[in-house]
């Protein structure tokens, strides 16, 4: 019977079991279905870091070329000035031009007077048509210099664009140092500090955790404690009714003395009732006193247990959230990371940029044709001055010119004199055309300066954009990472309810085997079998067991009897009637202490085990031996190991299941089990 309630018991424990693992399939299974919409959330988040990265590439490239828009135009303000004072100065050479010819036109006039003056007008002449040929060389030589002028201007106009655009493209790089790069290298030692402390927390937490399962031991120390108890009051309910009974024949008219049988006299009597009186007292008072105990220690166990489910999941929930934040922290140090390796890159980059713009490898061709026409204008500078002596003197020659051609006829000095005025006007038309092609240009440089002016405006929105579409980018790719966890836990969650799914089936065929234990072990299953035909060899097995725990005190009679008529067959059950004895004599079973109940259950269940093993003809594989030794005092427990070795042959191994340790001590090979957190490990020592 106690088989077949052991394997009932089982069974439902076992479904009890079975209960909670689907209940934890179900919970899990509720955070799997969410796995779609999650991956299809993480895949929305991708697309949008692409899509916003590539806005704010094309943001940088608009930023650049707008830059780059901002110092061509600071250059074409520099030759706004440049230009404004050379249509001063040709305007002023064609107001003289203007002069010289009403001077011209005045001479004409003056023919009628030039007789007189003749010596002095040929002397001047003379050395008008002397400076008048030194004049058109110096002339050439002009052309040369305002020729080496504007192509000096315009050399030097390329590098500086291009000084200019090199330093753009420098200051961008510095800027994205400064904004992005820099400020992320700056949290690196940051972030180790906040991941140091997370880990510093989770083994916080992990060892308050451990903490927990150590009060589940003490828990489960109490409910032996309560067992221990339970079958104490057991044995002193038998005992109380043992007293009751004889006390209870001593009341009888006709008590006799179950030896001599011999009338018992009323003083004998009298002093029996005050002995069952007071071991009844003390039986009842320990037995209230157990119930006491029973009642606080339950409670504190329920009190314990509840206690520590509570803190144990605060502690799981705090740990939780330790390892995500942890997490997080791994790829913002990741990123930081990244851009370590990439400010590293990009400082090296600059070096080599600023060290071209300041090398004089930098537009070394153009620098030396710089050097070639400052040279050439440096050896024009005399030349300059002089044409500007010769032009000084031929103005104050040129009336004597006139006068000379007066002088040498009045027909060939008209002519002259018109000839002169035309040369005159030709060049004065040249240099008016002149004059308006760098007007035109001076109104296309300032509709540029109009037409660009709010650059800088355009430039601070463009920033302004990409700072807000880089924080869009920070949060979106923030977003993508917290969905990357949640499906990294849901995968684990998956894996976890494969695991609880083949618990679940190991379980059920548990249980299909221990129903199947418990209809065998039935009234009507193999134990009446066994027991009619292996009732003496059992007897003989026990009571030589019995014997060896007991120091010889002990002995054990097993005897089948009639017993109850069962209701569908009509017929007669059999019943295994166990008779112990010791020093005092034969009495039941339930009179006997927790100690020597163990004894006899463990010599009973042994004789079975080596009844099975010599009934199959070779050792059976395994006999479970499982707790049952506190019970026992050390001279108990040594004998029970004597036994344990004594039968070690009759079986292939002897797993010895206990909490003590000194048994521990008595067996070379061990299996230490322990629990963490994800479940039950175990150690072979």
């Amino acid at each position: 019977e106690r088989l077949e309630s052991a394997s009932k018991q089982h069974s439902r424990q076992l479904q009890n079991d079975v209960a909670v693992q689907q209940s934890m399939a179900e919970n899990k299974s509720s955070a799997v279905q969410k796995k779609e919409l999650l991956l299809e959330r993480l895949e929305t988040y991708e697309k949008e870091s692409k899509n916003l990265l590539s806005e704010e590439q094309s943001l940088s490239r608009k930023l650049e070329e707008f830059n780059l828009k901002r110092q061509t135009l600071l250059v074409e303000i520099s030759n706004k000035k440049t230009m404004s004072d050379q249509i001063e100065a040709s305007e002023k050479e064609i107001d003289l031009m203007l002069v010289q010819e009403i001077r011209w036109k005045k001479e004409l006039g003056e023919l009628k007077t030039l007789p007189g003056r003749s010596e002095e007008i040929q002397s001047a002449y003379k050395e008008y048509q002397d400076l008048r040929s030194e004049y058109g060389k110096s002339s050439t030589l002009m052309s040369d210099f305002y020729k080496i002028n504007e192509e000096k201007t315009a050399i030097e106009k390329t590098i500086a664009i291009e000084k200019l655009k090199l330093e753009s493209q420098i200051s961008n790089k510095w800027n994205r140092i400064k904004t992005d790069l820099q400020p992320l290298v700056d949290s690196i030692p940051t972030l180790l500090h906040e991941i140091n402390l997370a880990n510093t927390t989770l083994q916080s937490l992990e060892t308050a955790i451990g903490k927990r399962e150590h009060l589940l031991d003490k828990a489960n120390a109490m409910s032996e404690e309560v067992i221990i108890l339970q079958i104490s009051n057991k044995t002193l309910m038998a005992q109380m009714s043992d007293s009751r009974n004889r006390f209870d024949m001593i009341n009888h008219a006709e008590a006799t003395c179950p030896l001599c049988l011999q009338s018992i006299s009323d003083g004998n009597k009298h002093h029996i009732r005050d002995g069952l009186q007071r071991e009844g007292k003390t039986s009842k008072s320990e037995y209230e006193s157990n119930l006491k105990k029973i009642q606080t220690l339950t409670g504190k166990k329920r009190d314990l247990i509840t206690k520590n489910e509570l803190e144990q999941t605060n502690l799981v929930q705090k740990k939780t959230e330790t390892e995500k934040l942890k997490f997080d922290l791994m790829n913002q140090l990741g990123k930081s990371e990244d851009s370590s390796i990439e400010l590293s890159s990009i400082k090296l980059n600059v070096a080599q940029m600023e060290e071209e713009l300041n090398s004089e490898q930098f537009y070394s061709e153009e620098l030396k044709q710089l050097k070639t026409l400052d040279l050439k204008l440096k050896k024009l500078e005399d030349t300059e001055k002089k044409h500007s002596l010769l032009e000084s003197r031929l103005e104050q020659l040129s009336p004597y010119l006139e006068l000379h051609v007066q002088l040498q006829g009045s027909k060939d000095r008209l002519i002259s004199v018109t000839q002169s005025i035309e040369d005159t006007k030709s060049i004065r038309e040249a240099r008016q055309s002149q004059t308006k092609n760098w007007k035109l240009e001076l109104v296309r440089i300032e509709e540029m300066i109009t037409k660009e002016g709010d650059l800088s405006q355009k430039i601070n929105l463009i920033q302004s954009k990409i700072k807000e579409v880089k924080g869009q980018s920070l949060n979106t790719v923030t977003m993508r990472e917290q969905t990357r966890y949640q499906i990294e836990e849901i995968y684990k969650a998956e894996e976890d309810i494969k695991l609880i799914d083949i618990e679940i089936l190991k379980t059920n065929e548990e249980i299909q085997l221990y129903e199947e234990l418990a209809s065998a072990f039935g009234r009507n299953g193999i134990q009446a079998l066994m027991i009619e035909r292996a009732v003496p060899m059992l007897e003989d097995i026990a009571k030589e067991l019995l014997a060896r725990l007991s120091d010889n005190k002990m002995t054990i009679k097993l005897e089948l009897k009639e017993g109850r008529t069962d209701r569908a067959t009509g017929l007669p059950s059999e019943e295994l009637n166990i008779t112990i004895s010791d020093e005092q004599g034969t009495r039941s079973y339930e009179t006997f202490s927790g100690g020597e109940t163990f004894r006899i259950d463990f010599a009973i269940r042994i004789a079975m085990s080596k009844l099975l093993a010599s009934r199959s003809g070779s050792p059976l594989p395994i006999l479970f031996i499982d707790e049952g030794f506190g019970s026992q005092d050390t001279m108990g427990q040594e004998r029970l190991i004597e036994v344990i070795q004594s039968i070690s042959e009759d079986f292939e191994k002897i797993i010895v299941i206990t909490h003590i340790d000194s048994m521990k001590e008595n067996f070379n090979q061990q299996i230490e089990i322990s629990k963490t957190e994800s479940g039950s490990i175990f150690t072979l020592q």
